[in-house]
């Protein structure tokens, strides 16, 4: 148990016997820390370790991303928790689970569309490692990311590198990212160390300003540096909607297209509003959605 931000805890567990732990992605467990409290359990989206820990634990460990709705609340404690935890101590965590299953089986699509707001993304990042693990044969996936604060991406920075490294033939993730927060605070003179992010500055380009994240990736001989941009603002669903219907000008690429989304309502509401769109709706295209909540 670790802290990985200024507001995110990561647990990675593994079980008592070392077998591996079986889920789908996408699935949930509910777990007690007993140090915290012998009678609370709550839902959190079971993670890869590998899309948040350059170098997990142990091979057949499973994870959590958990971040810190509020000093008085079970995921503020468990910060806290970690925050204070002595090297090399590990505290007992209860699992139940796993629970739950996405109502979309994304692998039965051509075309997928993952929106995620927010530590919302956790279920996406699941859903998008076990893809990169086995790649389909043909599949093309769009990841719409939103964070308000530039930090955020460093949750999952890993699997973000996984991403723009992966070269598979027939099988491409396209990653969006975006700063919702016009505000936040950048850092693109801040010297940052290895295994970090180098943001440069901000270019205007017709539109939402873009900003260039250079990731050094470390020593080892395949960690060339990444390049990726992502957009201060929030997502145009028309563009990245009709980008999708319009894609390679080929008509008949796809009919159905899954479309997975766990963050916010507004974020939510935004999407659902861009699909009902005449210009949207009367493509001869289906989307089919599934949504996610959680309550703490």
């Amino acid at each position: 148990m670790r802290t990985v931000d200024p507001d995110v805890t990561y647990l990675e567990l593994q079980r008592k016997d070392g077998k591996p732990f079986k889920s789908v992605p996408g699935q949930y467990c509910f777990i007690c820390v007993p140090k915290i409290s012998r009678v609370e359990w709550h839902p959190f989206t079971i993670v890869s370790p590998r899309s948040c820990s350059e170098k997990p634990s142990f091979s057949t460990s499973f994870a959590f991303c958990v971040r810190d709705q509020g000093s008085k609340t079970f995921t503020g404690k468990l910060f806290k928790a970690a925050t204070n935890l002595k090297t090399n101590s590990h505290p007992q965590v209860l699992v139940d689970g796993p629970f739950g299953f996405p109502g979309v089986c994304i692998r039965e699509y051509r075309r997928v569309l993952l929106v995620a707001g927010g530590i919302g993304v956790t279920p996406v990042t699941a859903l998008v490692q076990d893809l990169l693990d086995k790649p389909p044969s043909k599949m093309h996936v769009t990841m719409v990311w939103v964070v308000r604060k530039e930090h955020h991406f460093k949750w999952f920075e890993p699997l973000l590198k996984q991403i723009l490294r992966s070269k598979t033939q027939g099988f491409r993730v396209e990653l969006n990212l975006f700063l919702s927060n016009s505000r936040a605070k950048l850092s693109g003179n801040n010297p940052r160390s290895p295994g970090t992010s180098k943001v440069n500055p901000a270019v205007k380009e017709n539109g939402p300003e873009k900003l260039h994240i250079t990731q050094n990736c470390g020593p080892e001989p395949n960690d060339a540096p990444l390049t990726h941009a992502h957009e201060i603002g929030r997502p145009n669903w028309d563009k990245i909607l009709s980008g999708m219907i319009n894609e390679d000008g080929d008509e008949t690429a796809w009919s159905h297209a899954a479309v997975f989304v766990c963050g916010p309502p507004g974020l939510k509401n935004s999407l659902h509003s861009a699909l009902a769109t005449p210009k949207i709706a009367r493509q001869s295209r289906r989307f089919d959605i599934h949504e996610e909540t959680f309550l703490l």
